[in-house]
């Protein structure tokens, strides 16, 4: 027996975290540079996720076990370690939402999102989990037998020994097949950080603000820097001419109390229409000398400004 369907994983914004919140990883060391090279982002092929992170992942389901003249029903797929009772079914088949019948290279692509949490019970020792079990419940599509008899007690003497009579058999109560995401270590995050405010289309000359959210998740004071960079920008256009005023200071040192949470906000001013990279902000942790968001990683942060 072989299964016909084979699963292909890959985490919909890549590994590379914007808001890694502090996490003490490899690829997260402040004191190397705010812009590491590709290489250097993933230790092998270990997936990293900070605890309470919600990884957003996508499920390709490929129909490779069947032959040119079979085909599958996918009755139901569900995510196994959700929760959320309203998010546990990824596709069904009373939905609509796909054809009926699958066949040899159809492939049904499905986006979750799994979240990261640590087990209080082991302490602080390296946790790893599977980002999603993908139970899929399917149904063979039996083979119509001709009409004419005569046609198969002509040909019977041709066959194996089951004589031309066989076929798959659609049962009721067919063992689903499950498929394990790949691994990913869960890392104790000192800090959470989240983007509070970023409109998606501002308009020319008008005032917008973009906030950010911080929270010390530790008993203990922490310093941050913090940094809006812009530099990269400008060497790549060979102009200084600014097509983005911003306001607010470029680079400070804050402290912050036991868990306390604190919002940095920044004011600008697009100067043209179209597409405007907006500068990167960096916030890096004096104590654990690693980054609590480095928005250099991001690829989206481009603003598409309305004249």
């Amino acid at each position: 027996w072989i299964s016909p369907f084979t699963a292909e994983f890959s985490q919909t914004n890549g590994p590379k975290k914007p808001h890694p919140c502090g996490i003490q990883h490899a690829s997260n060391i402040a004191a190397l540079s705010p812009f590491p090279e590709p290489s250097s982002l993933v230790n092998g092929t270990a997936l990293i996720a900070a605890d309470g992170e919600r990884v957003p992942m996508r499920c390709s389901l490929v129909a490779k076990g069947l032959g040119s003249n079979f085909a599958a029903s996918i009755l139901r797929v569900t995510n196994e370690i959700e929760r959320n009772e309203q998010q546990k079914v990824l596709y069904s088949s009373d939905s609509r939402l796909f054809m009926n019948q699958t066949k040899h290279g159809s492939k049904l692509s499905l986006s979750y999102s799994v979240s990261a949490q640590r087990e209080v019970t082991r302490g602080n020792r390296d946790e790893t989990f599977p980002l999603g079990i993908i139970s899929v419940n399917w149904n063979p599509v039996s083979l119509s037998l001709p009409g004419d008899a005569n046609l198969l007690a002509g040909i019977r003497t041709a066959t194996d020994e089951f004589e031309l009579t066989h076929g798959p058999l659609s049962l009721p109560n067919l063992t689903p097949i499950f498929f394990y995401g790949p691994q990913c270590q869960v890392l104790n995050a000192p800090f959470k950080a989240k983007l509070l405010k970023c409109p998606a289309m501002p308009k020319v000359g008008t005032p917008f603000r973009i906030s950010y959210q911080v929270t010390n998740q530790t008993a203990k004071s922490q310093s941050l820097v913090v940094s809006l960079n812009d530099a990269q920008d400008s060497d790549q256009t060979g102009t200084s001419d600014p097509q983005l005023l911003g306001t607010g200071k470029m680079k400070e040192e804050i402290q912050m109390a036991p868990f306390e949470e604190k919002t940095f906000s920044f004011t600008f001013m697009s100067m043209v229409s179209g597409k405007i990279l907006r500068p990167p902000l960096t916030v890096s942790s004096g104590r654990h000398q690693t980054w609590v968001i480095n928005e250099s990683l991001m690829s989206s942060r481009y603003l598409f400004v309305m004249p």
